[in-house]
């Protein structure tokens, strides 16, 4: 009797001993588990944060380069159009000193003829007095 009550005893600290343990165990794993997921939790918190820096720099970027595109576009155009309205003073200026030029040699011209005119008078005026 002795011994079974004996072996029962041992039996039931066994038991519970092994219960202990298990529920140890699987409370070991179970923080195990939540630090884990604590940690990926964080890790993909500081990729999406690397992921959105990333993703401003870029837009940074692109908004830059579009800025410079602009600046070079209204650079272009704007020299373009300074450099004809330079052609077209040109143009413009050489064209009223062609005009004054050619007032010029016209006046010379009529000048000219009124001298011509003007001696030919006087040559016919003096072969009638000769005459």
């Amino acid at each position: 009797d002795t011994a079974s009550k004996s072996k029962e005893a041992v039996k039931d600290t066994a038991q519970s001993s092994a219960e202990k343990s298990k529920d140890a165990a699987s409370k070991t794993a179970e923080k195990a588990s939540d630090i884990s997921k604590s940690s990926a939790d964080k890790a993909k918190e500081s990729a999406s944060t690397v992921k959105d820096a990333a993703k401003s720099s870029q837009d940074r970027a692109s908004d830059t380069a579009s800025k410079s595109k602009e600046a070079v576009k209204d650079t272009a155009q704007s020299s373009a159009e300074k450099s004809k309205d330079a052609a077209s003073k040109t143009a413009e200026k050489a064209s009223d000193i062609s005009k004054s030029s050619a007032d010029k040699a016209k006046e010379s011209a009529s000048t000219v003829k009124d001298a011509a005119k003007s001696s030919q008078d006087r040559a016919s005026d003096t072969a009638s007095k000769s005459k």
